[in-house]
């Protein structure tokens, strides 16, 4: 079972992801708002981890990106084991306590 500390780096990590995915086809926070029809303050709440996203909301963004849930996910993982080494769009995996970070 997944804890709150997990629950929140997952939501840290996935942000990231969202955050990586909208510079690589530079789009500002604005157009990708605009293009999945969400307030930018919450586009920017979700890029830091700070505001959970809904089902809805992981569906549009992940077909805005033209991917599967599955492939928005990519590279997202928790991590118990420091030997486990998770590199993901060239963002450097750091370990904090019983998780991971991008950086």
């Amino acid at each position: 079972m997944l804890s709150a500390r997990d629950i929140e780096q997952l939501r840290f990590l996935l942000g990231r992801r969202i955050r990586l995915l909208r510079k690589r086809v530079s789009l500002t926070q604005e157009q990708l708002a605009r293009r999945v029809q969400m307030e930018r303050s919450r586009l920017s709440r979700i890029e830091h981890g700070s505001r959970t996203l809904t089902f809805n909301e992981l569906a549009v963004i992940a077909d805005e990106f033209d991917l599967s849930l599955s492939e928005l996910f990519e590279g997202v993982v928790l991590a118990t084991n420091w030997d486990t080494r998770v590199l993901n769009c060239q963002d450097q995996v750091v370990p904090t306590g019983a998780g991971v970070r991008l950086i």
